[in-house]
């Protein structure tokens, strides 16, 4: 019977694979200094430093021969060992810069050249010496008790080098044995010495490799149990099928992308010169103002360098002529890749050695970015004016003059960069480098965006003619977007058409994939769902007539603001906070209240304060976080009046700047935040998240992700407490990004020339009075602003008489296509050459127009003293968390043309009270339901539309067009009847389903002539 393959097997076969395909030359390890290549003490291999030294550099090498004499070796060793191991130094730095003795330059790494066109440089490169050693002594044979070393302590199963130094460790384990990479990973974080040589931190091998036949998992910085560790696997399965581990394929071991890839000779060299960095952060205190440097060293994840790489490729191809949507998960390093990808880009030349691109443009609303990407960069090139950060204290002059500078690579917030418009830049290429692909990247700004990197000139005043050329794909700009979220507008713009003729992002590392791989954690396992419940009056004696939405409201708002309410789920938070939370991650775990907006984090940050204080609770303190300032009133609800003023610096006594390191510290462990810190905030100490408001679509994937980071050496285990949301809806918004997103559908220029005729049809305006407008907006010189309002205004009163004197219907219809134009013209306007003159005209005249165009007024009416709601109750409907994965629904679409208006219906104060009420849980009579059947009877006999429907619609067609409408209309008429089961019915709809359902086929047969 054949022998199963071992571990050794393995760790033979990988040697053997890195010394006959990468000629890698293997070296030997022994516990006898004499008998071994590898120097334990120094972590070398010296013998290939200094034959690297005299094939490359040989007149430097005899030159310092003859100053140094025997102690040559010795002298130039221990000068790299010294300069590697000093204060803010590193292997990787030491490495790619090379050291210095006796004024002369030794280089110990050659770099890949970009051309063959220098000889000397190309054959210097090919003298690189790349070395493995597989069961590498790092130890002595005895500790300094004198007792033996054992083997799994003493010996590391493979190291590899270049030059003589080491560069990766492995571990390996082997599934048919019993052991996996976990059990690698184990080994490193019980066995191994942080501090042997070897391993030391910034001095040692750049990364660790624990590895199977199957996975990969890597770390740049061995800590024991605190060692972080991340997945490097390639992924298995494409688009919805994503997941985590290795494809399969016929003859080759899942992992054999580690040799037949990443050992390669041109890929080692291309991670340690072009990816590898040391990043340094000065951290400061914020109570006692001292700075701690912290380091951390930065090896890219495969998903990370592929992404570059194929960017890489394809941009080789097509020059300036693509754009690139980048979904990568949340959590997953983008800060890193777009730093990598602009240091790439900005060297990339074409087949001419030309550079494909002049500027590379970093646009982002996170000013780290600007430090973190200068500092790794400067580390890769020592060029003065390589990169320009446009960040405080500078203004949109500044980033003009940058532009129209030598930089190559410029950092700035998209704010300033969308009010740059420069000129005679037809000369310049820009890589256009977007950080979460924001979603103001896909409107009116995404349009000035391009305008200020376009070939001609822009002004926003200028006539219809400039604005068509300025929209629309750029041939000198190519844009990268990045986010874990792609919108659909997003995905046209930046998106590639596969070949299902579905819009996807160019590279995908999916958020299934992350979380399989236990890179981030699944935010939706444990969702606690609350329910609020109250009773309302009405008051007052007069029944005012509202607007239904603005009535509504008002009243969620009095509801979110209550006190009673307020102080209910302040103890709920805080209690479960104290009890199910914060002794997590060694009692330093944390929390977030996400509130729906300034005035409630206001109301909460002091109610929480005041019920801490009542019941002297010591552990829990907490800050808030909201833009500007908020007034309240007596009440305590948003004023524009007389009021207190509160704004997040007064309220927290710290500098806004300092609020993220003043969290983190010990002293603050609950943050409430209204539309601040849900986005880009990274911190990995959040365990739970406390909803006060409506989360949906990506908004709802961008706030909870802030609780998926790991937090070594802890099992985090993160729980959401809902008063708003479900779980059930927040499966749903997150299954359209768990795996890949599609774009389904989209818009044509044909469209908009139905549009424009569905308008006309109305015979509300012609051609002469969308000439007149235009002529008041885009020509405005020697015609006064009075002058030109007036006209303005005299033409829409006449068109505004004129739909007056049309249908409610008809009204409704010419309000809901003239903004189905507007918004379609605006989205096509960005893709599509747009040449014809008349469509743009319409589009700004219709902009003009649809601003007058008001669906009504509220009133006015203040109803604050017309109710009263009490009885506040918080209803916990227990942990709906999803605990065996998720759906993934990844098709997406972009909106209907035709845009739908709200039904805003005026209804007397007294209904509106009656359809938002809570409800009532009670059981009702048979005589409540014989009631009902009555009134349907009625309705048959005496409705119109519905016998007209029935006798023109098949069964399905009439449930779906008029039935259910009809269903909601006889509720309401009848609400005065039978209150409870009225409004039982509105709030609950599977119970209304299950009552007219049983109806609806008998009403159907009668009205088309049975008898019920």
């Amino acid at each position: 019977m054949a022998k199963l393959a071992k571990e050794l097997d393995f760790e033979k076969e990988i040697v053997k694979h890195l010394v006959e395909e990468n000629n890698y030359i293997e070296r030997k390890s022994s516990q006898n200094p004499e008998k071994s290549n590898y120097d334990k003490t120094l972590a070398m291999d010296k013998e290939l430093i200094l034959k690297f030294l005299w094939d490359t550099q040989k007149d430097d090498m005899d030159a310092l021969k003859r100053l140094y004499g025997t102690t040559l070796d010795d002298t130039i060793i221990h000068t790299i060992r010294n300069t590697i191991d000093q204060k803010q130094s590193s292997f990787i730095e030491v490495l790619r810069n090379g050291i210095d003795v006796s004024n002369h330059h030794l280089t110990l790494l050659y770099k890949k050249p970009a051309t063959s066109l220098n000889k000397k440089i190309v054959d210097n490169y090919s003298k690189n010496i790349f070395s493995v050693i597989k069961e590498v002594w790092i130890t002595d044979k005895s500790d300094k008790d004198g007792n033996d070393v054992p083997e799994n302590v003493g010996r590391v199963d493979i190291v590899t080098f270049i030059n003589g130094f080491p560069f990766a460790a492995f571990e390996l384990k082997f599934n048919a044995s019993g052991s996996t990479s976990q059990d690698a990973r184990e080994q490193y974080e019980r066995d191994r010495d942080p501090n042997n040589p070897l391993f030391r931190f910034k001095s040692g091998v750049v990364v660790c490799f624990a590895m199977d036949e199957n996975e990969v998992y890597m770390t740049t910085h061995l800590e024991n149990n605190k060692t972080q560790w991340m997945p490097f696997n390639m992924g298995r399965g494409e688009g919805i099928d994503c997941g985590s581990g290795n494809p399969i394929v016929n003859g080759l071991w899942p992992v054999h992308y580690m040799w037949d890839d990443i050992l390669t000779k041109d890929s080692v060299v291309e991670l340690l010169t072009k990816f590898v960095t040391v990043k340094r952060e000065e951290k400061r205190d914020p109570f006692t103002d001292k700075v701690k440097l912290e380091e951390k060293m930065i090896f890219p994840r495969y998903h990370q360098r592929d992404c570059v790489q194929k960017i890489l490729a394809d941009v080789s191809k097509n020059g300036t002529e693509c754009n690139y949507l980048i979904q990568h998960s949340a959590g997953s390093g983008k800060t890193n890749t777009i730093m990598w990808l602009a240091y790439r880009l900005a060297s990339l030349h074409d087949l001419n050695d030309e550079p494909i691109f002049n500027i590379i443009v970093i646009v982002t609303d996170r000013i780290v970015v600007d430090r973190q990407l200068q500092a790794a960069i400067n580390s890769f090139e020592h060029q003065s004016g390589y990169v320009k950060t446009i960040g405080e204290g500078m203004t949109s002059a500044d980033l003009e003059n940058a532009l129209a500078g030598s930089t190559k690579i410029i950092v700035t917030t998209i704010q300033k960069f969308l009010y740059v418009y420069t000129e005679g830049m037809n000369d310049k290429r820009f890589a256009v480098l977007i950080d979460e692909a924001h979603q103001s990247t896909t409107g009116e700004d995404m349009k000035k965006l391009t305008q200020a990197l376009s070939e001609e000139e822009f002004n926003p005043t200028d006539a219809v003619v400039d604005l068509v050329e300025e929209t629309g794909k750029r041939s000198n700009i190519s844009m990268f977007a990045f986010t874990a979220t792609p919108k659909n507008k997003t995905l046209r713009l930046f998106g590639r058409l596969n070949d299902r003729g579905s819009y996807e992002a160019f590279h995908l590392y999916s958020m299934k994939q992350a979380i399989e791989e236990g890179f981030i954690l699944d935010v939706l396992q444990n969702y606690i769902e609350y329910e609020t419940y109250f009773e309302i009056a009405q008051i007052s004696e007069d029944d005012p007539v509202l607007k239904k939405g603005n009535a509504k409201a008002q009243i969620a708002l009095f509801a979110s603001l209550n006190e009673e309410n307020i102080s209910q789920k302040v103890q709920i938070i805080v209690e479960h906070f104290r009890s199910y939370v914060m002794n997590q991650l060694g009692g330093n775990a944390k929390a977030m209240v996400v509130t729906s907006g300034r005035a409630e984090a206001v109301r909460y940050s002091l109610a929480m304060d005041a019920y801490l204080k009542e019941r002297d609770i010591k552990d829990v303190k907490a800050l808030v976080a909201f833009s500007g300032t908020v007034k309240l009133d007596k009440d305590g609800l948003p004023t524009k009046r007389e009021g207190k003023e509160y704004s997040e610096i007064g309220m927290n006594g710290i500098p806004e700047k300092k609020l993220p390191d003043v969290f983190d510290g010990d002293e603050y462990n609950l943050l409430l935040v209204a539309n601040k810190y849900q986005v880009g905030f990274d911190q990995p100490k959040l365990c739970a998240m406390y909803v006060l408001k409506t989360l949906q679509g990506v908004n709802a994937i961008q706030t909870l992700s802030r609780l998926n980071r790991t937090c070594k050496p802890y099992d985090k285990n993160v729980i959401v407490l809902d008063f708003v949301n479900t779980a059930a809806e927040m499966e749903k918004a997150f299954s359209k990004y768990y795996t890949t997103t599609l774009l389904t559908n989209t818009a044509t220029e044909t469209q908009l020339y139905e549009l424009k005729d569905k308008i006309r049809g109305f015979y509300l305006y012609d051609d002469g009075d969308v000439d007149k407008i235009i002529e008041m907006l885009t020509k405005p010189e020697g015609i006064s602003n009075l002058k030109r309002q007036s006209v303005i205004n005299t033409t829409v009163n006449r068109i505004k008489q004129n739909l007056f004197m049309k249908t409610d219907e008809d009204q409704k219809e010419f309000k809901r296509v003239c903004k189905g134009y507007y918004s379609c013209y605006k989205y096509l306007s960005m893709l599509l050459p747009l040449n014809d003159e008349s469509l743009k005209k319409e589009y700004l005249f219709l902009g003009e127009l649809i601003q007058y165009l008001t669906t009504g007024t509220s009133g006015g009416i203040d109803i604050r003293d017309k109710v009263r709601l009490f009885n506040f109750k918080q209803e916990n409907k227990g942990d709906k968390g999803i605990k065996n994965g998720h759906k993934s629904d990844p098709a997406i679409s972009l909106p209907t043309v035709m845009v739908k208006l709200r039904e805003d219906e005026e209804m007397k104060l007294s209904e509106i009270l009656q359809e938002i009420e809570e409800k009532t849980g009670k059981q009702f009579s048979q005589e409540s339901y014989r009631r009902l059947m009555e009134w349907f009877k009625a309705l048959i006999a005496s409705d119109p539309e519905i016998q007209d429907s029935a006798k023109a619609n098949s069964f399905k067609d009439f449930m779906a067009f008029t039935y259910k409408d009809r269903t909601d209309n006889i509720l309401v008429e009848h609400m005065a009847d039978d209150y409870e089961l009225m409004n039982a019915l509105l709030k609950n709809e599977n119970l209304c389903n299950q009552i007219f359902g049983t109806l609806a086929k008998g009403i159907y047969d009668v009205s088309r002539g049975a008898d019920l």
